[in-house]
């Protein structure tokens, strides 16, 4: 893969945040700021199966994600890691890699604009 999967800081600064329908509810706000906390390790997990062009370890991360950020109410990173999940399984050929590639660019670009607390 190449290095689409990381998009300038600028990019991703101007871009909208998520935030997680649960932030403001009481008992989820601390447990959604801590699965923020960790996003940039999973991040850095998620570039580094990209460029090692490990998908079998992508497939296992996109669907985790997909679960696990659904769980904490970022339905926007769990939609488009979805997405990433289904590429992946039924990735073939260049023109699907090509696809995966930029599924995993929107992946972690959703993850960077990932906030704890209320829009």
């Amino acid at each position: 893969m190449t290095n689409t999967t990381k998009l300038s800081e600028s990019t991703t600064q101007q871009a909208n945040p998520i935030y997680s329908d649960f932030g403001g509810e009481e008992g989820m706000a601390e447990l959604v700021e801590l699965y923020v906390d960790e996003m940039p390790e999973r991040i850095e997990t998620l570039d580094r199966c990209g460029k090692r062009q490990d998908i079998k370890e992508l497939a296992r991360l996109a669907h985790q994600l997909k679960g696990a950020a659904g769980s904490y109410g970022f339905m926007q990173i769990s939609e488009i890691a979805e997405q990433l999940d289904r590429a992946i399984k039924i990735c073939s050929g260049p023109s699907d890699l090509q696809r995966v590639e930029d599924l995993l660019a929107r992946t972690i670009d959703a993850c960077r604009r990932a906030k704890a607390g209320t829009p």
